[in-house]
């Protein structure tokens, strides 16, 4: 338990880094926190996947 006094937030922010960026081991997360981790993922995947994005992009040149 972190001793939080109110509940993380989560923002997703979906990127691809290349094979040579410098990741580094800041700690490990219990079962409960990853099973979190991952809802959270899973649902800004699905919320991405309903979005319509042409809608957010300009096609006129």
């Amino acid at each position: 338990m972190a001793g939080l006094r109110v509940a993380s937030v989560f923002r997703s922010f979906i990127v691809t880094l290349p094979p040579s960026a410098n990741l580094i081991l800041i700690g490990h997360l219990s079962e409960r926190d990853w099973k979190g981790v991952r809802a959270c993922v899973k649902l800004a995947l699905t919320e991405l996947e309903d979005h319509d994005l042409s809608s957010d992009l300009s096609l006129s040149p």
